[in-house]
This record gives structure tokens, sequence and C-alpha cells, in this order.
């Protein structure tokens, strides 16, 4: 099937679709209406509590944006806690993650939180955000600061500072609600941000491109709504098992995923010098036996010379699978990079010195 199919098909199923996502936006809408006008009560916390949000589903840099205010504020003396409502885990109710029991209890991004916050922050799960920082604070009353990943559409928490993403590369104001889009609620609903952080943007930017964008975007957002772009920054292959050496220089590598879009990760690594062959799964996949029977598979098809390369999330739900001890398997880190950095600094310590 060539592009211009695929297109096609595409607007056919979003056609399709197209009286289900307004029956979901007027949902959506009654709901945003009545925490507007009060009907459905908002609770503010003793603490300051910053969420990190998004309006279009999957893929805008939740992970890494939450890993990056823990560990700023961690360092600025603040004791910190992270709680997410651990998307896909199969529990429910309140649970401090702990990296010595399945992740599925969690979730993988609460489990890559805590790897990598571990020393300098706790990291909890609750469905029920409200619930969820009340339990933090009953249990931990020492902590300064909660920082809330992916609650941009869970009002019943009011933040302090309230933290919207915006995909580069699928800005909201380009999409459409669910299930035609991606869109979890009306683009106007970024109105209620307190900054906008477009991620993802591609190295080559130009002011006049983002100029455009920024002209774009704030018709959707107050005039005072700070907007700052950042990119994808990537660390040094990790061994996912102990005993494992890397390679001198980049070689033949069999690249699995199961993220929303591993595009920009096969360009990195192509342009690294790396030859790929890539397994890709859909975003949060649930690894089973059957599946690294595959992936064993396709690598021994490549006659066993290959390096296997992922993700640190995907990483999560692979390192619980032994059959993968005697494979070179690495994962590849990653964080977020704010182009103004010390901007956006600023912004965060004014909104938290304001009563």
């Amino acid at each position: 099937m060539d592009k211009v199919e695929q297109n096609i098909g595409l607007r056919i199923k979003k056609t399709a679709f197209l009286p289900f996502s307004l029956l979901y936006g007027l949902g959506v809408g009654v709901r945003n209406m009545l925490f507007d006008l009060g009907i459905l009560k908002q609770q503010r916390f003793d603490v300051p509590v910053i969420s990190v949000g998004n309006i279009t589903a999957g893929g805008t840099g939740k992970t890494p944006m939450v890993i990056l205010l823990a560990e700023y504020f961690q360092a600025q003396g603040k004791k910190v806690a992270v709680l997410s409502r651990g998307y896909g885990r199969k529990s429910k109710g309140f649970f401090w993650v702990d990296l010595n029991m399945r992740w599925e209890l969690f979730g993988d991004e609460p489990c890559l939180m805590q790897w990598k916050l571990q020393g300098k922050c706790m990291v909890a799960v609750d469905e029920k955000r409200v619930r969820g920082i009340e339990t933090i604070l009953k249990q931990n009353p020492e902590i300064d600061l909660i920082v809330l990943d992916d609650a941009f559409q869970h009002r019943y928490v009011k933040p302090k500072i309230n933290i919207l993403l915006c995909n580069y590369n699928r800005p909201f104001f380009k999409d459409f609600l669910i299930p035609s889009g991606l869109l979890r609620e009306w683009s106007r609903g970024a109105k209620r941000a307190d900054a906008v952080v477009v991620t993802k943007c591609p190295e080559v930017f130009s002011l006049k491109e983002k100029e455009e964008f920024k002209q774009a975007l704030k018709k959707y957002i107050s005039n005072k709504t700070p907007i700052y772009f950042s990119s994808i920054g990537y660390g040094n292959l990790l061994p996912l098992f102990e005993g494992i050496e890397m390679h001198s220089k980049p070689g033949l590598a069999m690249v699995v995923t199961g993220i929303a879009n591993p595009k920009p990760l096969y360009g990195y690594l192509q342009k690294k010098g790396w030859d790929l062959q890539a397994l890709a799964y859909p975003d949060h996949y649930h690894f089973e036996e059957r599946h690294i029977h595959r992936i064993v598979q396709e690598w021994q098809k490549m006659e066993r010379k290959a390096d296997i390369i992922t993700t640190e999330k995907d990483g999560v739900r692979l390192r619980e699978f032994h059959m993968l001890k005697n494979i070179r398997v690495f994962t590849l880190p990653i964080e977020i990079i704010i182009e103004d950095w010390q901007g956006f600094e600023q912004f965060l310590n004014k909104q938290l010195s304001n009563s």
C-alpha cells in the first residue's frame, strides 16, 4: 500500500468515527464545564503540586519531563514524591513502587521513574489522584512537593503548576478527538496550562519555524502563557543485564520497541552508524514468552552477530525474561532538553513563590 492509499484509508477511518468523536467530545465538554462552574470540586493541597500532562494521547514525553522536574527540585533540597495512575497496571488503589516486585503491579512508566529516581524521590501509583496525594502526605508528612504524571485531564486536583506538553510532530491543534484522532479533549482545554513545553523538536529548527508554531499555538492558550521548546537527548547505551560489555563501535543491531513512535530512535541510531533491523510492537506492549521466542529467533537469523537495542521503558518489561540474559541487550537512556532552561527554571521558581 503506497502513501496515497494510506492517506485515503486514514481519511475514511476518520470520517467513519466522526460521530463517536463528537459524542465523546460532548461528554468531555460537559465534564470540563462542570469543573469550570465549580459544580465539580477541585481540591488544593498545602504542598505544591505540579501536574505534567497532554491533550494528545501518548507520545509527548511525559515520563522524561516528570523525571527532569523531580530531579531538579530534589537538587534544590526539596523532598519530592511522584504520583502516577500507573497506566496498564494489574492492580487497583495506592501502592509505593517497589522494583523488587513485578512491574505489572505498578505499570512500566512508574517503574522506570522509580529506577531512574532511586535514592532521590519516592514514586507511587493511584488511579485516584486526590486519594494518592492524601496517602503520600499522611505516610510522609515531610514531603515538600509532588509531581503528578499524566494529570492534565484529572481535574479533581488543583495543581500549583499545570504543565502541558505538545508534540511538535503531532500538535494537538492539528488533531481531532478520539477515536477519529488522538485528542483526549477539545483543543481549547489548553487554556488551563500555566506553561506549554513543545517536545521532540527537530535538531534544525529555524526562528521562523518557531515563531509560526508559537502563533498557531497561541490561538488556544492565554497570551501570558509561556512556551518552551525542547528536544530529546540520548545517553550512552547501557546493558540490560549485568556482565555485558559494549562493542567499541556501532554495528548490526535489532531494535525492539513497544512505544508510540520509534522512528526518532531509529533515526538517531542510524545517524550513529548502526545497521538496523526493527521489531516494533504497540505502545506499552505486554511482552509474553512467545514474543521473546520470536525476538530470539529473529536474532538467530542475524547469525547471532547483532546486539539488541531497546528503550528504557521497554527494558522494564523485558528484564524479567531470563531467555535474553545470554544475548547482548542494551537500553538507550533518554532525557528531555529544554532550550531556554534558564527561563523555564525562573518560571518554575516564580510560580512556586506565588502564594
